[in-house]
């Protein structure tokens, strides 16, 4: 988490420079663009675009991170034994995939569904069964 917040502050502060720069050039080639009352036109106008996007630019890393860890937080494994719903068999706790066919702890009903299909078509493909 801390190298997100590293990241934001640094992508804040490349933000603000690349406004500085584009307000530095306003100044330079002394257009300002607009009646003077500011009003969102010529160069002062792109410097708050610019602003506004080097605000949503920072905070990209940090909505990953968040949405990353949410995801991470529905694949931990369980800490109790469980019984597979692709092929029935029993998992001990800490097991992230069953043991016999592979398919995962968190599998939904879709993912079980052709987990469960996929089995079958390999049981009846084999010789002798």
């Amino acid at each position: 988490m801390l190298l997100n917040v590293f990241t934001f502050i640094m992508r804040l502060v490349v933000g603000a420079v690349l406004a500085f720069i584009v307000l530095l050039l306003a100044m330079v080639v002394g257009f300002f663009g607009g009646s003077g009352s500011g009003g969102g036109n010529g160069l002062f106008g792109m410097v708050t675009w610019v602003m506004i996007c080097a605000v949503i630019w920072a905070f990209t890393p940090i909505i990953r991170a968040l949405v990353a860890r949410s995801d991470a937080a529905s694949k931990v494994s369980p800490t109790y034994q469980w019984r597979c719903y692709v092929c029935q068999a029993s998992n001990p706790p800490g097991h992230e995939n069953c043991e016999k066919c592979g398919s995962p702890a968190s599998a939904s009903a879709a993912e079980i569904a052709a987990a469960k299909k996929k089995l079958s078509e390999s049981t009846h493909a084999q010789p002798g069964t």
